[in-house]
This record gives structure tokens, C-alpha cells and sequence, in this order.
């Protein structure tokens, strides 16, 4: 009987612990991302360079958000920059480029502060001129 009220009694403290961890904290959750781009080595001369974008997440949801392209050439200085919303695996087009090399840094925003997801970004690599 002594056994059956102690565990009774050691029930009832787990389980008040528990509930009282289980309370939401003063912060929203954050959900890292994880941007990946994919570009053709190699782009033909006066043919838009198109990027694919995927924006990776833990678990099955879906970020909603913008990515930013920002276009360079490799002394830093700024070609293009372009912002369109995400939509998954859609290819993206910054249009068409002269001659020569280029780096292209991807940014994903969240669509909103109060979003779970972070923002990522990526950085890839490419030539115009075949």
C-alpha cells in the first residue's frame, strides 16, 4: 500500500513538471533555412542567366518570402539586383549579362518579422560568354 502511494505521489509531481515546461516561452520559434543555388557554369552571350533557387527547411513546411539576387563582378562592384517572390523549384531570371564573370549572391527573407524562418543566403558563381 505504502508503494502504490509513493508512486501515486511521485505521479502527480512529474506530471504538474512536465505541464509547466510545456508552456509556450515569450519567444516565437525559428526555424533555420538552408538556400541552395544552382546556375549553369557556363552562359551563352545575350541569353537570360536563370538561377534555380531552393529553400531548404527542417520538416515538411513551405517558407513564403522573397529571395534578392545581387549580381557582381568579381572586383565587388554591383551589376544587378533583383527581388522576386519565392515560389519552389521555379528558376529565377536576372536577365541578360555581358561578357565575362560573375557571382551572385541568393538572400531569402521571410515574408513577414513574425515569420519562423530564418534568413539564408548563398553565394554562386558563373560565366557569360561561350
Amino acid at each position: 500500500m505504502k508503494k502504490i502511494i509513493a508512486s501515486l505521489a511521485f505521479a502527480g509531481i512529474l506530471s504538474t513538471g512536465f505541464a509547466g515546461a510545456a508552456h509556450a516561452g515569450p519567444y516565437t520559434g525559428t526555424v533555420p533555412t538552408d538556400t541552395e543555388v544552382t546556375a549553369p557554369v557556363v552562359i551563352r552571350v545575350n541569353k537570360p542567366v536563370k538561377i534555380k533557387v531552393e529553400i531548404d527547411v527542417a520538416g515538411n513546411g513551405k517558407p513564403k518570402g522573397t529571395v534578392t539576387f545581387v549580381v557582381r563582378k568579381p572586383n565587388g562592384k554591383v551589376v544587378k539586383r533583383v527581388t522576386k517572390e519565392y515560389t519552389k523549384g521555379q528558376r529565377f531570371s536576372v536577365g541578360k549579362l555581358a561578357k565575362g564573370k560573375y557571382k551572385v549572391r541568393v538572400k531569402f527573407a521571410p515574408k513577414n518579422k513574425n515569420s519562423a524562418y530564418k534568413k539564408s543566403n548563398s553565394l554562386v558563381k558563373f560565366k557569360v560568354g561561350k
